[in-house]
């Protein structure tokens, strides 16, 4: 009897453990993905400002 019960009480520990980390991971995929879509947001504006510059210098050549 005290096998079993020191099974259930392992397996136990193990799937809240199995559990902890599963949540842990899509906390960090969501993280990921944030800061996937801020780089994303990042190039967009260094782009337009990028092209910006490129038209201000046209601008002064002429």
């Amino acid at each position: 009897m005290g096998k079993k019960l020191y099974d259930s009480f392992m397996t136990a520990i193990l799937e809240d453990l199995i559990r902890a980390e599963e949540a842990h991971l899509q906390q960090l995929e969501q993280e990921n993905v944030q800061l996937e879509q801020q780089v994303n947001s990042e190039r967009q504006r260094s782009e337009r400002l990028a092209q910006r510059l490129r038209e201000l210098g046209e601008n002064m050549d002429t």
